[in-house]
């Protein structure tokens, strides 16, 4: 296959998530177990290079951002000499699941603005995510660069919550040849650097010298939304000020219920009364084994960052259908929604989104004669037409 150019401008119109794959399923959907999520976000969430991509060769006049790039062992691309695997998963030896950066065309994963970089003209970064959801624990796989071995990068994840309040977390952040052991963070071995300089290759695949990745788990509050994560370089040891040299690449970050809550629920399309013109309607969605109560999400885009104020996690009972009625709610206006199922153990992931109607943006690109001839799909963002349609402009 012929080897392509980054093209940042290219995957900069493409969805990508970190840790990160187009994807809402959870690698365990069973209830009584852990149950992963990858989390969603907008490629503006994504401000540097740092990940060798299935299309990239060392041959090509590539840009490294902070000068080089890591690749995975378990790969045998690249007759066995490194690159990602081709879905992107890696396995920590305490088996999180972790996908990495990709665009939304396998093809071209892994090239363009795959991670975060956090760096002294960068030290904050707030990865906006699409899967607002409930977690017990957030896993973020990230290393440093610059401190040196026997010195550590201070870094800070805060989860901020759909309620305006947040949880902070600090910890070290080792130099990626250093293997000191950080309570709480799980080091992740087979992994190559390599710097752009030259191409040559730096470190060996195994648990004797790095470079490695480092997995820290961070406890979320299973009661309250996550809608966002943001990431701060916040200095070095013990210096606050000291941050010049200094690099932190978030790879990957992935969420995780609490363990024995129950499976996701499957929303079903909505319904309205016949006559009805108000917008009201009715959520639907299957039933969930073990579930004792429901929390129900309406927002008014997909991506739920405009949740409707009566509806954001509201409690619905132990019902499979809601009537969605009262303040924020009006004719001509497409909502979409999302349920999770709750019982002692917290709530589920969120189930797949649904929406009541086409969006806007499609309606308007259709004459109205042909809007039953297009099916929507709200998780995925993708658009059937099931006859011949004329399209505006």
């Amino acid at each position: 296959m012929k080897k392509r150019k980054k093209s940042r401008g290219r995957l900069l119109t493409l969805l990508l998530s970190l840790a990160i794959i187009i994807s809402m399923v959870p690698s365990a959907a069973f209830a009584g177990e852990l149950q992963y999520q990858t989390l969603e976000i907008d490629s503006k969430s994504l401000n540097g290079n740092a990940i060798w991509g299935m299309t990239e060769d060392w041959s090509n006049n590539i840009t490294l951002d902070r000068s080089a790039a890591f690749y995975a062992q378990d790969s045998n691309r690249n007759e066995g000499k490194g690159g990602l695997p081709v879905d992107g998963r890696l396995t920590t030896d305490g088996e999180t699941p972790y996908q990495l950066t990709s665009g939304g065309d396998k093809a071209t994963a892994y090239d363009g603005n795959d991670c975060i970089w956090l760096h002294s003209e960068c030290t904050s970064v707030t990865m906006d995510l699409q899967t607002i959801g409930v977690y017990k624990k957030i896993y973020v796989l990230a290393t440093a660069g610059g401190p040196g071995v026997g010195n550590y990068a201070r870094f800070r994840v805060e989860l901020n919550y759909t309620d305006g309040t947040k949880g902070k977390t600090d910890y070290r952040l080792y130099d990626w040849y250093d293997l000191t052991d950080v309570n709480g963070v799980e080091k992740y071995y087979p992994v190559m650097r390599k710097e752009n300089s030259g191409g040559t290759y730096t470190g060996k695949m195994d648990s004797t010298g790095g470079p490695i990745l480092q997995s820290a788990t961070i406890s979320a509050d299973p009661q309250k939304l996550l809608k966002s994560i943001t990431f701060n370089l916040a200095g070095k040891n013990t210096d606050d000020n000291y941050v010049s040299g200094l690099y932190c690449g978030i790879f990957a970050v992935t969420g995780a219920t609490p363990s024995g809550v129950p499976a996701a629920p499957v929303a079903t399309k909505a319904t309205k009364e016949e006559g009805e013109t108000s917008g009201e309607f009715t959520a639907n969605w299957d039933v969930v084994q073990d579930a004792t109560d429901y929390r129900l999400d309406v927002a008014t885009d997909r991506k739920f960052t405009h949740i409707l104020a009566d509806y954001n996690n509201k409690e619905v009972g132990k019902v499979t259908s809601f009537k969605v009625s009262g303040k924020g709610i009006s004719p001509d206006t497409t909502y979409y929604y999302r349920v999770r199922a709750v019982n002692s153990s917290g709530q589920s992931l969120s189930s797949n989104r649904i929406s009541t109607d086409l969006p806007i943006w499609l309606k308007s690109a259709l004459a109205e004669k042909d809007y039953d001839k297009v099916t929507y799909d709200a998780d995925t963002n993708r658009v059937i037409f099931n006859g011949d349609v004329i399209l505006n402009n």
